[in-house]
């Protein structure tokens, strides 16, 4: 087939809508524009690109969730980064600043470095990223599953701080305490 006996108006290759595995782009590139357009499909094809925009303590917080809670899905995930920013928040401070030897057991005998180190491949990590993402940015839609707890350790534990409470929630093999604030 010659060109001539085409639709003169539609010349191949030059005036083709855009399409990706056969579902047409013109619409969304309308939208949002071609250089927003292929920014967001070079993110949504490349995780490791929207993971470097991520701050220091945002990934460090999310090796503690793994470390802490990967057993647990995202909700068990989710309730330790509520105790994290509630600590953090009492002390006016950074939840980096929380995340230390002794307060946390992942981080016995270890540093932050090497857990995110450990971790950072880890398959679960984009998730406990956007986790972490939402404690340090919206903290407010983290919701309030352990129910003010700013304390936990496995269930079957007692640990001295324990002494003479009882969990106020107990999320999968983790039990949540609210302590005096005198005792955080």
């Amino acid at each position: 087939m010659s060109l001539t006996n085409q639709n003169p108006a539609r010349r191949p290759g030059i005036d083709a809508k855009p399409s990706w595995n056969g579902l047409s782009l013109a619409s969304p590139i309308r939208r949002i524009g071609w250089c927003a357009f292929l920014m967001l499909s070079a993110m949504m094809a490349s995780p490791s690109i929207v993971a470097s925009t991520a701050t220091y303590g945002q990934e460090v917080l999310a090796a503690v969730l793994l470390a802490e809670a990967r057993g647990e899905g995202e909700v068990g995930m989710r309730a330790v980064a509520e105790v994290v920013r509630r600590r953090a928040d009492a002390k006016g401070v950074s939840m980096l600043s929380v995340l230390k030897p002794g307060a946390f057991s992942s981080l016995n005998g270890t540093d932050r470095d090497a857990l995110l180190r450990r971790f950072h491949g880890h398959p679960l990590f984009p998730k406990a990223l956007a986790i972490a993402r939402i404690a340090y940015n919206r903290p407010e839609t983290l919701g309030d599953l352990t129910r003010g707890a700013n304390h936990f350790t496995h269930k079957r534990e007692r640990p001295y701080w324990s002494a003479g409470l009882q969990p106020v929630v107990v999320i999968g093999n983790h039990a949540f305490y609210r302590l005096p604030a005198s005792a955080s």
